[in-house]
């Protein structure tokens, strides 16, 4: 996904693109999962802070 020139880096913005959608659908999923107690409060605690709840 990384490929280092000598100029500097390049990275494959289509494969990019995947992993972070895949991640994120991942993320999701779990969120969802109402056995995921610990990451579901994480989420609603950073989400409270964001809208200054």
């Amino acid at each position: 996904m990384i490929e280092k020139h000598s100029g500097g880096f390049s990275i494959n913005r289509t494969e990019f693109f995947e992993r972070v959608k895949n991640d994120f659908s991942e993320y999701a999923d779990k969120l969802a999962d109402p056995a995921e107690n610990v990451l579901r409060k994480n989420f609603i605690a950073k989400m409270n802070k964001v809208a200054g709840v």
